[in-house]
């Protein structure tokens, strides 16, 4: 078997955002099977992050957990050997217990600890919580605050900034973060305000 047939392009970073290969990649039902042109130079971490395809803007990762185990595979179309390495999967695509939408849009933020207003650019939301890019680096484990007005009614939210996510360009900084206590009016809110950009996105996906 060829296991180049579905494979697709994807780039591997380390947890604190490095970057290591471009490389090809296999889905399997709960894990990930990387493909290497050649061996690494170095072990691979322990944990590392998946980013799909090589599209700029789009932040999508998954971490993954490595073996180290490498097995070659000869390959008579391209008349090469490649090296492929199972991995088991942190973050399956649907992790989340809240639908989420890719959705971007800056938002005024006061970071823990400051009066200062921030400005971040979200990348995804869901009633859970949001994923946003900036050009600042955050402390993993502080919170913000801001006021939600892209709803039916202005609702002040907070968040916990749980995680760093690679970026794929230099100076920008990818981070995830949890909503804490939502009060029911700001749960409402964003719930009516993610169907309806659900459903715009349908329409407009469907007329493409």
């Amino acid at each position: 078997m060829n296991p180049l047939i579905n494979a697709e392009i994807g780039m591997l970073y380390t947890t604190d955002s490095r970057f290591l290969a471009k490389i090809k990649y296999t889905r399997n039902p709960d894990s990930y099977t990387f493909i290497f042109s050649s061996p690494p130079e170095s072990p691979l971490p322990k944990q590392v992050y998946l980013m799909p395809g090589e599209a700029p803007n789009d932040y999508t990762s998954f971490l993954c957990t490595t073996t180290g185990v490498f097995n070659e595979f000869y390959v008579p179309q391209t008349d090469r050997t490649w090296y492929l390495t199972e991995t088991e999967t942190l973050d399956l695509p649907d992790y989340r217990t809240e639908f989420r939408i890719d959705l971007s849009f800056p938002l005024t933020i006061v970071p823990q600890g400051t009066s200062k207003n921030t400005t971040i650019s979200v990348v995804d939301i869901s009633v859970g919580g949001l994923k946003f890019i900036t050009d600042q680096e955050f402390q993993v484990d502080k919170t913000f605050s801001f006021i939600f007005t892209k709803g039916a009614e202005p609702v002040f939210i907070t968040a916990l900034i749980l995680k760093r996510y690679p970026a794929r360009t230099p100076g920008v900084y990818c981070y995830g973060c949890r909503f804490l206590d939502l009060a029911q009016q700001a749960e409402s809110v964003l719930r009516g305000f993610i169907f309806k950009e659900n459903l715009i996105q349908s329409k407009s996906h469907r007329r493409l």
